[in-house]
């Protein structure tokens, strides 16, 4: 892994903060991974701001850490997070 690849990266997803590395955020072709394409917008404490609903992102980044979802029973959440993967184009 580069330097690059190991660089820490601060999230503000919808009001909801996250810590992970760019390989995570890069390990798939998704729109996480063409945030760093394109120019960013950034919060008051200079993390990545993302303008979506931060509750479902767990699920999202755990997705990229493992390449495994576990999917809660309840059918609201798991039509919460097909939009979301939609949206992150996973």
């Amino acid at each position: 892994m580069t330097n690059e690849e190991s660089e820490i990266i601060d999230l503000n997803v919808g009001g909801t903060y996250y810590t992970t590395s760019k390989a995570t955020l890069c390990s798939q072709e998704s729109m996480l991974k063409s945030l760093f394409n394109f120019p960013r917008v950034y919060d008051k404490q200079n993390r990545i701001f993302i303008d979506r609903d931060g509750k479902h992102f767990r699920y999202i980044l755990n997705y990229l850490r493992d390449n495994y979802i576990d999917i809660p029973s309840d059918r609201i959440v798991q039509n919460e997070l097909l939009r979301e993967a939609q949206y992150y184009c996973l």
